[in-house]
């Protein structure tokens, strides 16, 4: 019952299954691993719309054909991307437990015109891990409580994108969307065994999310393989001209849908180790396969040995937080 994001295509495409079909499959995969009893406590609300969606989808896929690959694939997104559809926009936070926005988020918007079916929202890091200083457990906000690694009770999911890496990684959905402001993507991914894509700041537009810092904040895609992201990344880019910062938008989108197939011979690609950093040896096993699978690729690997240095951006953060967040 777990499929790529590829599979779930060829499988639309071919008459395998409806979108009917892949709403239903994922719903029960929520409430049997994580709504009965908040097992996981991954996703926090299901959209109320979600099944006239899905059936507008299928009879649309059959009179007009397929608005873009993702056209009838349930996805999943972070609950700090605002939402018409009933939904509330909470960020984990009871104070914002009544908060509907009064239209969608720039990405979200992006996502329906592309056919996506928006299944619902994740719980995160209240406030996106805004809260305090380690002292909040990842994952945990004052609206529903504790998102929990699908693993283990003792892994900590990481946040603070951490119900839609819990929901990918436990196969709720096929890809989620999260946001990162400082490793909100990548680390949930981590700790899931999952993977993400935090784009170039200006990619994906900021419009309609709940920020801490619009010079660090972006959305970005979460699934279980790099083509899988990059699917879902191809209908996330699209200019926002109300937001400032897509001024670097390029000039032509990237083909992010064959990117994977690319060949990579002559590539250069550094492998980076921090110093100081005490790795397992399993860390270093998994390291020392990576480089073998690139040189066999014919990619010239770098080894490059980093010195990390803290980076003091509190002030920062604080600052923005406070005028964004109004």
């Amino acid at each position: 019952m777990e499929y790529s994001l590829i599979e779930l295509i060829q499988g639309l495409d071919e008459g395998k299954w409806n979108s009917v079909d892949l709403v239903s499959m994922y719903l029960d995969q929520i409430e049997r691993h994580d709504q009965n009893g908040k097992k996981l406590n991954a996703v926090r609300i299901i959209n109320p719309e979600v099944w006239q969606i899905a059936k507008a989808l299928d009879e649309e896929r059959l009179t007009k054909g397929k608005r873009s690959l993702m056209h009838g694939i349930p996805i999943l997104l972070k609950d700090n991307i605002c939402t018409h559809d009933g939904m509330p926009t909470t960020a984990s936070s009871l104070s914002l437990a009544d908060l509907y926005a009064p239209k969608d988020a720039f990405v979200v918007k992006a996502l329906r015109d592309a056919g996506a079916i928006i299944l619902g929202k994740t719980n995160l890091s209240e406030f996106a891990y805004f809260m305090s200083y380690d002292k909040m457990p990842s994952g945990y906000g004052s609206m529903h409580g504790q998102v929990k690694n699908p693993y283990h009770d003792d892994i900590d999911p990481l946040g603070s994108s951490t119900g839609s890496a819990v929901a990918v990684a436990a196969n709720m959905v096929p890809v989620a969307v999260g946001t990162e402001t400082n490793g909100s993507l990548m680390a949930p991914a981590l700790a899931n065994s999952i993977t993400a894509i935090k784009p170039t700041l200006g990619l994906v537009s900021r419009s309609g999310i709940i920020p801490i810092s619009p010079l660090q904040d972006t959305a970005g895609p979460m699934a279980r393989s790099v083509r899988d992201c990059a699917l879902l990344l191809q209908s996330m880019v699209k200019k926002d001209d109300q937001d400032s910062s897509m001024s670097c938008f390029p000039n032509e989108i990237p083909d992010y849908e064959h990117a994977p197939e690319l060949p990579i011979q002559g590539k250069k690609i550094a492998i980076l180790t921090f110093e100081g950093y005490p790795y397992t040896e399993e860390e270093r096993l998994i390291l020392n396969e990576a480089k073998a699978v690139f040189q066999q690729a014919h990619v010239q690997v770098d080894e490059v040995l980093f010195e990390p240095k803290p980076i003091y951006n509190d002030k920062t953060l604080l600052y923005e937080f406070k005028v964004a967040l109004n």
